[in-house]
């Protein structure tokens, strides 16, 4: 069964997720996207977030695939995604 996370991840660049995907088997697809053994995964450009005189990117994150898969690779995501403060 197909399931998917979604989440906001903001202060992140771009490169750095893509990156981040790329370290967990993920490979850039036509659309966009990147896709592993089993998951795939999208990321949204939303608005700048503006708080005082700093600006942080936000992105919208469909992280999907089949359960089995998610219950690995998701948890090796997030802890990749950690920020100290966040």
């Amino acid at each position: 069964m197909i399931e998917t996370i979604t989440r906001e991840l903001r202060g992140l660049p771009e490169w750095v997720l893509r990156e981040y995907f790329t370290k967990l088997g993920g490979l850039p697809q036509p659309d966009g996207s990147y896709a592993g053994d089993g998951w795939q995964a999208r990321l949204i450009q939303q608005p700048d977030l503006k708080r005082g005189g700093m600006t942080f990117c936000v992105y919208r994150l469909e992280f999907s695939g089949e359960q089995d898969v998610l219950r690995v690779v998701w948890p090796q995501f997030e802890l990749k995604i950690l920020r100290p403060g966040g």
